[in-house]
């Protein structure tokens, strides 16, 4: 039987349990990784940056990651998208006060401290406009391409599954021109989706959680039912 493929690009693998669930259907993971994330000139000066806050927000795992040895977080309260990036954080004993499922849920939440200011650390293609005014994003980081990236026009087989975690991995997918019509997208979110729906009218997979543990499932359970 022909083997399928799903070409994850994210930055990081899913897990080994996840692989294993795929290979039992006969589809394989395809890890290579479309983007890179590199610091910026923010990030050199982070422990001035948030010495004026008491509360931030952090939207991603790679800015927990980056964060934890920079941050005296004693007076310091941490609201988070996503389970990952709240562990990463209370692991260096910071305190995370609010957990949301994604960026949408975790805004509304934000907008019932009207009285406070918040400061998030962020992505340079973060989308800024959906925080409330007195939250201030400081981008630490940006998206580049990875010049080790390998998928092709020619390497790509019909009807795979295309999995992408940022709105940045779908551009530079879409700016190398690889034709995908037959393809499934599998996207980490609502936003990511937003930017495929620019460029691609494919089936698509959304999990309601932006968590990769979710996005598997999603495809796991699409897989079962198709």
């Amino acid at each position: 039987m022909k083997r399928n493929f799903i070409y994850w690009t994210l930055r990081n693998n899913c897990s080994e349990k996840w692989e294993k669930k795929f290979n039992s259907l006969n589809w394989s993971i395809l890890h290579d990784p479309i983007i890179h994330l590199k610091f910026n000139e923010n990030f050199k000066l982070i422990e001035k940056t948030t010495s004026n806050y008491k509360k931030i927000i952090i939207s991603s795992p790679f800015a927990a990651e980056s964060i934890t040895k920079k941050i005296n977080g004693k007076n310091i309260e941490f609201f988070t998208v996503g389970s990952h990036s709240a562990s990463i954080l209370k692991k260096h004993n910071l305190k995370v006060v609010y957990t949301a499922n994604n960026s949408e849920k975790l805004s509304e939440y934000i907008k019932t401290f009207k009285d406070y200011k918040f400061l998030h650390l962020c992505s340079e293609k973060s989308n800024f406009k959906i925080w409330p005014k007195y939250v201030e994003s400081v981008p630490i980081y940006k998206p580049i391409l990875n010049k080790d990236f390998n998928i092709n026009q020619i390497s790509i087989n019909s009807k795979s599954i295309i999995v992408f975690g940022s709105p940045s991995g779908v551009q530079e997918w879409y700016n190398k021109k690889i034709e995908i019509e037959q393809s499934i997208i599998a996207t980490m979110g609502a936003t990511t989706k937003s930017q495929c729906d620019k460029y691609y009218d494919n089936t698509m997979i959304v999990p309601v959680n932006s968590s990769t543990h979710e996005l598997c499932e999603s495809i796991y359970k699409f897989l079962k039912d198709n």
